[in-house]
């Protein structure tokens, strides 16, 4: 009788927690927030706007939303990009301020009787004429991080922005957009979902937009855009998504649309981008959102990645151009469905896109790029690095445990957060097997989508890896 009795506990505890796990693969958190926005793009670069936040409290007793101004990052200027006309909470004045000089932080009173209140911000944005992600130039208009977003709250604390000279010091949670974006009817927009309708109204377009469990919602605009397209198209099996959880396939209709000037071969970057999706999609999950937006652009950097939008420099040769866009491809799994601090630990979604886009190349040789080749140069890179030290008489620490303002220049962050971490994970992928690591990842992809993972929360994943990215992680 014992015996039977602790079979049947041995059992329903099983039960429990195969159904416990079952559901944190197919059933992500809800989004916290919806978030409207109503904005008109004017010229020169000004901006002007309304947000609507349904802004859900984090926990119960709440006096204040915190939000990430994140324009006004980074602003060397007294005169910040981003200015606030107006706020209300429910409909009433509401009491707000900055919480630093750089007003980056804002804090808004809340109705302490509520669990849900609506904070409308009225604002002027107005960009500068440079080749970044969020600024314009004879080219292009790039709204990236042009939002005021709500604070991550992650572990029992708000994520607080900070001014940092390299990376991407945006911590985002999802939330379900609607967007309403009014534009001379001369510009073509690239964005973060397929437009639901257009309205035009004499010289104007005003381009509507809804988009469900995403970080952010960006555009592009472009006098100068030429669009192709390319269609994933569910009639077709051979381009069927493989969700790796089941193993069967699932609807996948998804268009890559390209956005670019000049002399370019679309096609070839269309068919690159395709083969990129698809792959991914087919080792770790499938891609969530119905549309990829490739957006060509003047930009500072090889290239920057929004939830269903990629910017990609127009200044790059072919060959970086091809790594940068599987790069940012990558991100779409490491950043925009599975989220990190890139605060607190920004070696994670950049080491993830490294390794993925060696993967790509490694499964796909006829663009010339294996994955040792990649290791390589990310190897030698770290030695360089670690060669300026050396000449100064000092120990160069390689340690991933590195906060985003530890980072003084664009080397020693590239090194670390790009190369070295991507040479964790191969020593984890050379540890366990490459196949176990992909499945590891794919585990990874489905429990914590549209979540923030940390550190801590990806090693535990990696199984019999663990001890090796703890090793990396803390420099021995």
């Amino acid at each position: 009788m014992v015996k039977i009795k602790l079979w049947r506990i041995f059992c329903s505890l099983f039960v429990v927690i195969f159904c416990t796990l079952l559901a944190c693969r197919t059933q992500p958190n809800a989004t916290l927030d919806k978030i409207n926005v109503e904005a008109e793009y004017y010229d020169n670069g000004l901006i002007g706007g309304v947000l609507d936040i349904k802004y859900q409290k984090r926990y119960p007793t709440q006096e204040s939303a915190l939000f990430s101004v994140y324009p006004n990052i980074n602003s060397p200027n007294l005169e910040k990009p981003l200015k606030i006309v107006s706020i209300s909470c429910d409909g009433k004045i509401a009491d707000y301020r900055f919480l630093d000089e750089q007003k980056t932080t804002l804090s808004v009173s809340l109705d302490n009787k509520k669990t849900a209140c609506s904070v409308k911000i009225k604002f002027l944005l107005q960009l500068d004429n440079k080749n970044e992600r969020l600024a314009f130039t004879d080219k292009t208009v790039s709204l990236g991080n042009w939002l005021i977003l709500p604070c991550a709250y992650i572990d029992k604390k708000f994520v607080l922005p900070v001014n940092a000279c390299v990376g991407d010091p945006f911590v985002t949670e999802c939330a379900d957009f609607n967007v309403r974006l009014t534009v001379p009817s001369t510009f073509t927009v690239a964005a973060s979902a397929t437009p639901s309708s257009l309205d035009v109204a004499g010289d104007k377009t005003t381009y509507i937009y809804e988009q469900k469990k995403v970080r952010d919602f960006c555009f592009v605009l472009s006098e100068d855009y030429s669009v192709d397209r390319i269609v994933i198209s569910t009639s077709d099996k051979t381009l069927g998504v493989k969700d790796s959880a089941t193993e069967t396939q699932k609807a996948a209709d998804r268009s890559i649309n390209y956005y670019f000037y000049g002399d370019i071969d679309s096609q070839s970057v269309l068919k690159l981008a395709k083969k990129a999706l698809l792959y991914f999609s087919k080792i770790y999950g499938e891609y969530p959102y119905e549309s990829l937006s490739i957006c060509h652009t003047p930009l500072n950097a090889g290239g920057m990645e929004y939830p269903a939008l990629c910017m990609v420099s127009d200044g790059l040769s072919p060959n970086d151009y091809a790594h940068a866009l599987v790069h940012e491809i990558a991100h779409q799994w490491w950043y925009a469905v599975v989220g990190t601090n890139q605060i607190e630990s920004p070696f994670i979604d950049e080491g993830l896109a490294e390794l993925s886009t060696a993967l790509f190349f490694e499964a796909h040789p006829d663009y010339g790029v294996s994955y040792d080749l990649l290791r390589e140069r990310a190897k030698s890179a770290v030695t360089k690095y670690g060669e300026v030290y050396f000449a100064l008489n000092k120990k160069p620490d390689l340690a991933l445990n590195k906060v985003l303002t530890d980072f003084k220049g664009i080397n020693d962050y590239v090194a670390i957060c790009y190369k070295q971490s991507f040479l964790a994970f191969d020593s984890a992928k050379n540890a366990i097997g490459e196949k176990k690591l992909v499945k590891y990842l794919s585990s990874i992809y489905y429990q914590y989508a549209y979540q923030i993972i940390t550190a801590e929360k990806l090693f535990n994943s990696l199984g019999g890896a663990r001890p090796i990215m703890e090793g990396y992680f803390n420099g021995v």
